[in-house]
Parts: C-alpha cells; sequence; structure tokens
C-alpha cells in the first residue's frame, strides 16, 4: 500500500481510482465516501497496523457511468494507472497519476451533456481590478474580461460555470459550490508563457489581471491533464456590447432554466428548433447574452429571414445538418489525446456535410445576386467559412478512410508499408499450408502437419510411428516428444513465425502513426474552428426561421429609441406549454412605452395575468436583442442596455435573508444600476411589509424610476393609490388587466386595458385556491370592518364581537355534499351508493 499512500498524497483533494487488473479500486477513506456516493458494496482488503483496510471497486469497462455519478455530486477523481503490461511482471506493478476529472475538465463524451458548455472558469485579483478567464475544454474555446468584484455575480449567472477557480473572499457566497478545492497561482511571467503556448501564438492581452486569471486556469488543466496542456483558440466577443441581466432577472424571466432549474418551460426549451447538438449550445449561449449591437442583431435578423422565405433550402440545410457530428467536440477530445479512429471518421462525415451545405447556401445567394440585391453578409461569412476551406484535409481523409466503407481501417492502397503487412497477415494461413506442403514432400511424410501451439508456437506434428523415417533428416529441430505424436521446428518454419509475429505487430504500429499523423493534422488545422462554428451558427438560424414558419412569430424592428412596442404579444413559454396539453387559449395584448409614456402603472386582481404581462414584454425584448424572432404580430424595440426584473417572492434561508430583505435589496439594484437605456419590470415593490411602509416604498421607487432614471417599465402593484402619481408624473400611464362581474363571480379577461383597479379581489382568489368558507365569510365581515374605519378610528373587528370563525371540519364538507343532491333524480341503487359516499367523507 506504499505506492497508494504516495499517490494520494500527490492529491490528497480526490477520490483515488486506483487501476488494479480490470478494477478500480478505492481504499480508506476513499473507499467510505465512494461506496456511499455510489450505492454499492464496501468491503476489506489486506490489513493495515491490524486493521482491515476499507476497500471498494468499479470495473474498468463501467468505469465512465461511474464517474459520471461522482462528478455529479462534485467529487474530483484521479485516474492511477498500471504503467507497464502486468504480463511478466514480476512485484508490485509501477503506476501514476495520468489524469485528475474535475467538473471543469471532462472530456468522455459519456460524461458531458452534449447540449450545455462545460466552462472551467478562473479569477485573479489585480490592484482593484479582476481578471476573469473561462474555458471549455471538451471544444477548446476560451475567452476573458476585466470586471468590478461587483459585476462578477452577474458574469458567474450568465456563464454557469461547472467548477471556478478563485480565492474564497472573492468568490461570491451563492457561487461557493462549485470552488476547486486548490487554487493555482502563477506569476505574470509564467502566466503569459502558458497562455502563448495554449493558443499556439503570443498573444498580447491588455489586462495583466486578464493574464494572471489565464494562467491560473491553464496551470490547472495542465495538472489535471497530467502535464499536457490542451490546444485552446480564443473567442473574439466584445463583452461590452451584451445587454446585462443580473441573476435574480436570469431566474425570474426563467431564460435558460425553469425555476425547477430544468430545461423545460424555460425561454430556451420554448424556442429550441435546432437539430445539432453544437448549434444548441450555440443558441443557449445567444439568448443568454443578447447584444446590444444593431449591426449585429439586424444580421442574425436577416439571415433567419432569408431562410425562412426558402422552405425547401430550409429543409434541405435541416436534413444534412442532422448528419453532421458534433465537430467542436471532436476537436476538442483529438487536441487532448483522447481522439480515436472514430474522432477521424466523424472529422471526414464532417467535411463531406460541409459540401452539402454549401449548395443551398450558394442557391439563396445566387437567387440575390439575380435579383440586384446585395448578398446576404451573414450567409456569406458563413459560406466564406465552410466552402472549401479544409479540402486539402478532406481528401486525404477519404483516400485513407472511404466513405463507403463503414468500418474505421484505413483502406488497402493508402500506404504500401501497411500493405505488405497486411498481405502477410491475410495470407500467413496460405503460407504456413504452401511451407507445410514442401516439407511434406522434402520429408517424404504425408502425414505431417503444422499447428500452433500455445506455448511453442508453430511447430512440425508428426505421429511418432513415422517419427524414426525422419530422424536422420537433417534440419529438423525437436521441441517436444509424446507417446504418440513427436513436434519439431526447422529454420523455414522458426522464419516464417516471426515474419508472420512480426507483421501483426508492424501493421498495429504502422496503423497507429497513420492515426497520429492525421490527429495532427486535424489539430493544426486551424480552419476546423471556424467550420465548427459556422455549422453551428447555422443550425442557430434555421432554428430562427423554423421558429418564424411554424409558431409566425414576427421580425421586429429595432431602434435606438427608448420605447417599446408589441401589438398581439403572447408570452412564449406559456403560449408553448398550453399548446403542448392541447390548448390555444393564450390571449394576446399590447405593450405601448414610448418616449412621451415610457412608464406603465398595471393594476389588476390577483391571477389576472399581470406577471405574465411583464414577463413577456421583458422575454420580447431579450429575444429581439438576440437577433431572434418575437412572439407578436408585430414588434417595434429600443435596443435596452440592461433589463431588471424584480417578479416573485422568495427567500433565503441559509444565508439569512428574508422575503422583504431579498426583494429590496433586488430593488436597490435597480436604483443603482439602471440607466435611461434599461427596460425595467417590477410587481408588487412594499408587499412584504406593513402597507403604510410598503405604499410609501413603491411610491418614492416609482417616484425615482420617472424623473430621476428615466427608464422604460411596467410597474405592477395593488396600491392603487398610486395612481393618483399620474398627475405629477406625465410620462406615467395606467392600464390595469380587464375583469368581468358574473353572477357574483370574477371573470379574469386577461386583456390590458387603460385605467385603474381599485378592487384587488383577493377574498375571491383565496376562495378559488380552497381556503373554507367559513374563514372567506370572517375575511369579508373584517374587510367590511376596516373599510368601514379605514383610519383604524374604532376597535379592529378582530377584538369586536362578531361571530368567530370555525375551522372547516368534515360536518362542513358533508353538509356542503348533501346541498349539491338532487333526491328527486336518485335511483334506488345512486342512492345506496351514495350512502356509501357519505360515510367515507365521514371516515376521512
Amino acid at each position: 500500500m506504499s505506492q497508494w499512500f504516495d499517490l494520494k498524497e500527490q492529491e490528497p483533494n480526490a477520490l483515488l481510482f486506483f487501476r488494479m487488473g480490470d478494477f478500480y479500486e478505492l481504499f480508506f477513506d476513499d473507499a467510505h465516501t465512494a461506496a456511499a456516493a455510489l450505492d454499492i458494496a464496501l468491503t476489506t482488503r489486506g490489513e493495515q497496523q491490524g486493521s482491515p483496510i476499507p476497500m471498494c471497486g468499479v470495473p474498468v469497462r463501467a468505469a465512465d457511468s461511474y464517474l459520471a455519478r461522482l462528478i455529479k455530486q462534485g467529487f474530483r477523481i484521479a485516474i492511477v494507472e498500471q504503467e507497464i503490461s502486468p504480463i511478466g511482471t514480476k512485484g508490485p506493478m509501477p503506476r501514476k497519476i495520468v489524469r485528475i476529472v474535475t467538473p471543469g475538465t471532462i472530456l468522455e463524451e459519456e460524461l458531458l451533456d452534449s447540449e450545455e458548455p462545460n466552462l472551467l472558469l478562473s479569477i485573479r485579483s489585480y490592484r482593484n481590478h479582476l481578471g476573469v478567464a473561462w474555458c471549455d475544454i471538451s471544444t477548446g474555446s476560451f475567452e476573458t474580461k476585466s470586471i468590478s468584484q461587483e459585476s462578477l455575480p452577474e458574469l458567474l449567472s450568465r456563464l454557469s460555470p461547472s467548477e471556478i477557480l478563485s480565492e474564497s473572499s472573492i468568490l461570491p457566497t451563492e457561487f461557493s459550490d462549485l470552488s476547486a478545492p486548490v487554487f493555482p497561482t502563477p506569476d505574470l511571467k509564467t502566466s503569459e508563457k502558458l497562455l502563448s503556448e495554449a493558443v499556439g501564438k503570443k498573444i498580447e492581452l491588455k489586462n495583466k489581471e486578464e493574464i494572471l486569471a489565464s494562467g491560473s486556469l491553464l496551470h490547472y488543466l495542465r495538472k489535471t491533464q497530467a502535464g499536457a496542456l490542451p490546444l485552446l483558440h480564443i473567442l473574439d466577443h466584445d463583452e461590452r456590447s451584451i445587454l446585462g441581466m443580473d441573476g435574480p432577472t436570469r431566474q425570474n424571466l426563467e431564460i435558460v432554466k425553469s425555476r425547477r432549474g430544468e430545461k423545460k418551460y424555460s425561454l430556451l426549451w420554448a424556442i429550441d428548433r435546432n437539430v445539432t447538438p453544437a448549434g444548441k449550445r450555440l443558441l443557449k449561449s445567444w439568448i443568454s447574452a443578447p447584444s446590444c449591437c444593431l449591426n449585429i442583431i439586424e444580421d442574425r435578423q436577416s439571415a433567419w429571414e432569408l431562410l425562412s422565405l426558402n422552405n425547401f433550402a430550409l429543409q434541405q440545410l435541416q436534413n444534412t445538418l442532422r448528419q453532421i457530428p458534433d465537430m467542436a467536440r471532436i476537436l476538442g477530445r483529438i487536441r487532448n489525446q483522447k481522439g480515436n479512429s472514430k474522432s477521424i471518421i466523424e472529422t471526414r462525415n464532417a467535411l463531406i456535410g460541409c459540401d452539402e451545405i454549401t449548395l443551398p447556401l450558394q442557391t439563396i445567394l445566387t437567387e440575390q445576386k439575380e435579383k440586384n440585391i446585395p448578398p446576404n453578409p451573414f450567409l456569406s461569412k458563413i459560406l466564406g467559412s465552410i466552402y472549401a476551406r479544409a479540402d486539402q484535409l478532406k481528401d486525404k481523409l477519404v483516400a485513407a478512410f472511404p466513405p463507403n466503407l463503414n468500418n474505421e481501417s484505413i483502406i488497402d492502397g493508402f500506404d504500401s508499408k501497411l500493405d505488405q503487412l497486411r498481405y502477410i497477415q491475410r495470407n500467413s494461413k496460405a503460407m504456413i499450408l504452401s511451407l507445410e506442403k514442401n516439407l511434406k514432400e522434402k520429408l517424404e511424410t504425408s502425414s505431417l502437419k503444422i499447428k500452433h501451439h500455445s506455448q511453442l508456437g508453430f511447430i512440425i506434428e508428426i505421429p511418432s510411428a513415422q517419427a524414426a523415417k525422419i530422424k536422420t533428416k537433417e534440419g529438423l529441430i525437436l521441441r517436444q516428444g509424446t507417446a504418440n505424436l513427436k513436434r519439431y521446428s526447422c529454420i523455414e518454419l522458426e522464419e516464417l513465425s516471426v515474419t508472420i509475429k512480426n507483421a501483426e505487430e508492424e501493421a498495429e504500429i504502422e496503423e497507429k502513426r497513420i492515426l497520429e499523423m492525421f490527429t495532427n493534422l486535424i489539430s493544426e488545422t486551424s480552419e476546423l474552428d471556424e467550420i465548427s462554428q459556422a455549422l453551428a451558427e447555422i443550425d442557430v438560424l434555421c432554428s430562427c426561421a423554423t421558429l418564424k414558419n411554424e409558431k409566425g412569430w414576427c421580425r421586429p424592428i429595432l431602434t435606438e429609441t427608448p420605447e417599446c412596442h408589441l401589438s398581439g404579444s403572447w408570452h412564449p413559454i406559456v403560449a408553448t406549454a398550453l399548446k403542448e396539453q392541447g390548448k390555444n387559449s393564450f390571449i394576446p395584448n399590447d405593450c405601448e412605452l414610448f418616449p412621451a409614456k415610457r412608464l406603465m402603472l398595471l393594476t389588476g386582481p390577483n391571477m389576472a395575468g399581470k406577471s405574465t404581462f411583464l414577463r413577456q414584454t421583458a422575454l420580447a425584448v431579450i429575444l429581439a436583442q438576440a437577433g431572434f424572432p418575437v412572439p407578436a404580430k408585430k414588434a417595434k424595440i429600443g435596443i435596452a442596455d440592461r433589463i431588471f426584473s424584480r417578479i416573485g417572492a422568495s427567500d433565503d434561508l441559509a444565508r439569512g435573508q428574508s422575503t422583504f430583505m431579498i426583494e429590496m435589496e433586488e430593488t436597490a439594484a435597480i436604483l443603482t444600476q439602471a440607466t435611461e437605456k434599461s427596460l425595467i419590470v417590477v410587481d408588487e415593490i412594499g408587499r412584504g411589509t406593513a402597507t403604510s411602509d410598503g405604499i410609501s416604498i413603491a411610491w418614492a421607487t416609482l417616484e425615482a424610476l420617472h424623473s430621476k432614471i428615466k427608464c422604460r417599465g411596467i410597474f405592477a402593484s395593488h396600491f392603487h393609490e398610486l395612481a393618483n402619481l399620474s398627475e405629477s408624473l406625465p410620462a406615467l400611464s395606467l392600464y390595469t388587466m380587464a375583469t368581468r362581474e358574473w353572477n357574483g363571480e370574477l371573470i379574469f379577461l386577461h386583456e390590458i386595458k387603460p385605467g385603474v383597479t381599485f378592487e384587488s379581489w383577493g377574498i375571491h382568489v383565496a376562495a378559488i385556491a380552497g381556503i373554507p368558507q367559513s374563514i372567506i365569510k370572517r375575511a369579508k365581515e373584517i374587510r367590511k370592518k376596516l373599510e368601514d374605519h379605514p383610519q383604524g378610528k374604532t376597535q379592529l373587528p378582530l377584538f369586536e364581537n362578531i361571530s368567530q370563525p370555525t375551522i372547516e371540519t368534515k360536518n362542513d364538507k358533508l353538509l356542503e355534499y348533501i346541498q349539491k343532491i338532487d333526491p328527486d333524480t336518485l335511483t334506488p341503487r345512486q342512492a345506496h351508493e351514495l350512502l356509501y359516499e357519505l360515510k367515507t367523507i365521514l371516515e376521512d
């Protein structure tokens, strides 16, 4: 066990997967931890200081599934392999750590979510600035940014990394669970050297904090990959032109995850019509970081709109894309020495698929040219990225691995040396038979046979009765004798045996050499990164075109004016969920925010749809600035620099924060960070405290949004007193949720109309929710008293001699049930069954 202790000392924070034959075994505390996490048997192996050593293990062939479960639970795993073959080795096997698997350094296809990026992120401080570097080792993408401490939570919420390298004092507490147990801090010179090595050229980063963050990340990658540094490519994104959204806004609007933490019932789920994993990852990236650059937005819009008008080409593109492998992840595996013949074949297939992608793109652009329309810039860029970009590589791959062959072997005729070795392998039996025939004639023994012996190799077998005749023959060497058989060898047979054996070994070496040549060639072909990105982009554009054609979403007009005009808009998530349930009952609404009336006060009953309207307006802006279609008949939207959403209520018991405290923190963030170009949607600010305090806070906040910040927004509230502000705030418009009363019941129309609602209908909603009728009756009595004495001049009805409510019992339920019965319509059998039902109610 001394070997285990030495290796464990190298990685004390990781579970040691210690290779023992066909198993990875874990010992001591690692065994206890893994057995509990994986729900596998805990046993013992040997003793340490007189005590049994705890042990558990997993088969090597099934290790990936166990690794996936451990990674999901946040463990780090050090893989320990045997350095040499155990065959013929005596004593302890030499072993070493070949890799450390952590949540942010996964490469195995089986462990990764194909639709999600897997980011490792590093944070370093330098002179009051933070440098942030992040990469997806599975695709080789790499980015950096210099930010302030205050901006860090927003960036982390957008990127959603799998693992973070940072000092604990810098990392926000809500992300502390993602922190790696080790944090390398190489100096500036070492960081620059690592960065140049990783990207294959000298990189000039303006900010030293970004270089230091890059150095920490790359140092960590090198350590986890046993000294190998992956080849990365820097993505050129302008982080300054991204629509700002903080963590609470992303959660409230359910942009990439629903409140349950799942993709389903999120905005990403509602708009995803992609057909490739890379496209799905890019779609998530675009919707998580909408642009503030009008040129970028309009380039995307014009591209998918053109595709939507060419349905045949659109279907051709999507059918081809479905067949193309995930090139970004393939390149990631190859560049991290995880490539194999399958990876090479997939690269070949992707490059062949690119030829098929170019045809419909060329058709669309040619039609534009014939109509004297300038070629679409985005589609032209995509075509330029894939057309004939890696033809030399493709031709070599096709020559070695023809597409009409389903196996992963190198074709005959590609390499003459390999052909010769394969010839020997394939014809070894014929060569043995030929030698056998010659020996029979030479030794004049027809019963001679050449066979393969497990210990002796190829030998000549002759029956003992005939062996006496050939004792005098030269060149025969007796290897073994029995009562019935004599086994011989000869120089010709030994030479042929060596030739056959060497051919097998040399063919394997030659195949590895050729495969290594191709993996190096693929790894060094930088055009493949552009091709991979272009394939993902065309998939997202096709998804947008499909969304427009399938759902009738519109192309919004984007302006630089602070406005938001939505005609017949609907909530993309709710409408999609209703349609999934077979319902098409979502009622669309208009939204009018323009410079003269840029702030809307929205009142209305609970359950009338205020929160839905707020969310659908914010989501329309996000979709528009991502360059996507918008769920509306028409839309004209001024570009926002930030979106703030404060909707719903929640507490944070772990941080000791109440619902009202969180509400106030989120409101404070809006008031301190919003600008004239921001869009704000807030719901019921001030509801978590006393009514007078709540109205005061809401009043002051609304005034600040209108007169100090001067932003666009929708302010939903039950405090109808705020409507009085319309007289002093000229840019404030009053809207309410339409309702209708019918036979004492409230009907929600879910429509927005000008005006104010002075009734919240809270007791009505409580009744719908199932509050007992006795409580509802008592609530109405208390409300009437409060309305009659609004200033509290008389005793509160809570302490007056008013009939006290009683908690509804089963007798109340029984009475209610009986009142609904029409005895004149019951048959004798139904009356008999009714008695049993009444008895059941009493028993329950």
